[in-house]
């Protein structure tokens, strides 16, 4: 019983959490903290799982880690400088190796569960011990 009560608050604490950027974002007052925070609790349930993200902190960072404390005056610049370039990467090559390595990954976790994929044909040899998305947690 004692053990149960810290878990309990925290639950509670994280409920209350979700909510209140929840009632941000319904009332548009949601900061870019908050809504990385929600982007990455969300990325399960949505299954995305994003490679790159070009994140206006880390251009930030990286033109002061260049030409110094002066870069800091680039900061209005930055959301339309970032939008602009995720508009016009074209990301096929780098989609397509991360798509052959995370297929090869799921085949490999299916093979030692005894499923065999060939040429669209499925062969179930044993029962899984992977349960999908539970199977690394």
């Amino acid at each position: 019983m004692i053990h149960a009560f810290p878990c309990f608050r925290y639950r509670l604490h994280l409920r209350f959490r979700r909510w209140r950027h929840a009632l941000a974002y319904a009332t548009s007052r949601l900061s870019s903290g908050e809504a990385q925070t929600i982007l990455i609790e969300c990325q399960d349930y949505a299954g995305w799982y994003p490679l790159n993200t070009l994140c206006v902190d880390d251009l930030l960072d990286h033109a002061v880690s260049l030409y110094g404390d002066s870069a800091r005056l680039l900061k209005p610049y930055l959301d339309a400088a970032c939008e602009r370039t995720a508009r016009k990467w074209d990301c096929g090559d780098e989609l397509n190796i991360a798509l052959g390595f995370a297929l090869e990954a799921a085949l490999d976790s299916a093979g030692q569960d005894g499923i065999e994929i060939d040429g669209g044909k499925a062969t179930n040899t044993s029962n899984p011990s992977h349960e999908g998305e539970n199977a690394y947690a």
